[in-house]
């Protein structure tokens, strides 16, 4: 608290030990600022939560609504190719990409596909995928151990 401030309540024999704000009263427009505020830090934290930065959840974002989007602006082809983009952009996300069956390749370790599962398991937590990315991308890492 401010000195003065202080001095002005002791001059009437109060002193503040705590100060705290019970409410606010916003216009619209702010109120609309401070959700959106609010809403940024809560996807900053998710991603911290799942080993992701601000920047590839955007991405990811961005690549699921052109996705979802097939008859809008983005081209007959755009939601294939996005799909894919999103896949490759999640498969790195994991760290590496996941070894499918029958292509001469196999995870190193039990180790190495519980950590793929992990990670798989705090995307899908921060709603960065769908339940059915989730499961999908789940059989693959179980499948290909």
């Amino acid at each position: 608290m401010d000195t003065r401030l202080q001095q002005e309540f002791s001059k009437l024999g109060f002193a503040i030990t705590d100060f705290r704000i019970e409410g606010t009263d916003f216009d619209a427009d702010t109120l609309k600022r401070v959700n959106r505020i609010a809403n940024v830090t809560a996807e900053v934290q998710a991603a911290k939560a799942a080993g992701l930065d601000y920047t590839r959840i955007q991405q990811l974002e961005a690549m699921r609504e052109a996705a979802r989007n097939e008859g809008g602006g983005a081209g007959l082809g755009m939601g294939m190719g996005a799909g894919m983009g999103m896949g490759q952009m999640m498969s790195q996300a994991m760290g590496a990409n996941i070894p499918t069956p029958g292509d001469g390749s196999n995870i190193d370790s039990g180790a190495d596909a519980m950590q793929k599962l992990a990670q798989l398991k705090k995307m899908y937590q921060a709603e960065l995928i769908s339940e059915d990315e989730y499961q999908a991308k789940k059989k693959e890492i179980l499948d290909s151990f």
